[in-house]
């Protein structure tokens, strides 16, 4: 059934509002894929990547956990404190990953630097797509691709200002 649902979805990119939902994804999941693929999807899109149990979710776990791990190493940096407590393991090392983190870092932007961070996802999760393209591996990298389409999409100036507003309004009530 993968060969229906995947050219059933429509093209998601980074930073245009997603077209389909995480719900109505799963509910084509649900449809057409065996039980335990469709329960993997669902896992990956309620973002639970340390729960999934596929070759295709642990190599997505590996590789996020990596960077995560970069990013963590150089906020700990800026911070002048260790990064011990906020790593996790993983399995594998890619060079690239980690240069493509520090490249991301190097921008003074914040918001240039989480865009780098995720078109490196993006570019990772071609990589996982092209596992197989036919099968679980390409609705996984799918699902991922969709969570960060939402994340983009969620990106505005006025819920930006709210959200600094939010944070200011709590330090005052914590320093009154």
């Amino acid at each position: 059934m993968y060969y229906y649902l995947l050219p059933s979805l429509p093209r998601l990119q980074l930073g245009a509002p997603a077209p389909i939902s995480r719900g109505e994804l799963a509910r084509r999941c649900r449809e057409l894929l065996p039980e335990e693929d469709a329960r993997e999807v669902a896992t990956a899109l309620d973002g639970q990547i340390d729960a999934l149990r596929s070759l295709a979710g642990r190599a997505w776990f590996d590789r996020e956990t990596q960077l995560r791990n970069a990013v963590a190493r150089r906020r700990a940096q800026a911070l002048d404190t260790p990064p011990a407590p906020h790593l996790r393991r993983h399995g594998g090392y890619r060079v690239d990953v980690d240069a493509a983190v520090e490249a991301a870092f190097a921008e003074s932007d914040p918001l240039r630097r989480e865009r780098a961070l995720d078109e490196l996802r993006w570019r990772l999760l071609g990589e996982l797509e092209a596992i197989d393209r036919w099968g679980l591996p390409a609705v996984l990298a799918y699902g991922f691709r969709l969570l960060l389409a939402e994340r983009w999409a969620g990106f505005d100036t006025e819920t930006g200002w709210a959200a600094v507003e939010g944070f200011l309004a709590t330090l005052e009530v914590a320093h009154a």
